[in-house]
């Protein structure tokens, strides 16, 4: 994994157990993850690590984040839809196609 991020802050977030980190930059560094652990788990713990990271390997792993990113994005789908039409009102009338109502021209 290579983490968007300062090796000392990302440590501070991961179990050394999970692998060595090897700081690459700066504001940047690298995880040779130990998978003593299940995948599931591995995730979840860099999930919150909080900072932009990417996964190389294993396979398994980089598909598990994918799916695991989907299922986070719709369990929070409704979300956008109801702040807009909650927000303004008039949403509902430009998803129908016709523009908002001006309520000086009335």
């Amino acid at each position: 994994m290579s983490f968007a991020a300062p090796a000392d802050f990302v440590s501070a977030r991961l179990p050394a157990s999970i692998g060595p980190l090897q700081r690459t930059g700066e504001n940047s560094c690298r995880l040779r993850a130990v998978l003593s652990d299940s995948l599931e788990w591995v995730a979840l713990r860099l999930a919150l690590v909080d900072c932009e990271f990417t996964a190389h390997e294993p396979p398994q792993l980089v598909e598990y984040l994918s799916h695991l990113g989907d299922r986070l994005t719709r369990a929070t789908a409704h979300r956008h839809v109801t702040a807009r039409t909650t927000a303004d009102p008039a949403s509902t009338e430009r998803t129908e196609g016709r523009p908002p109502s001006d309520p000086q021209k009335e």
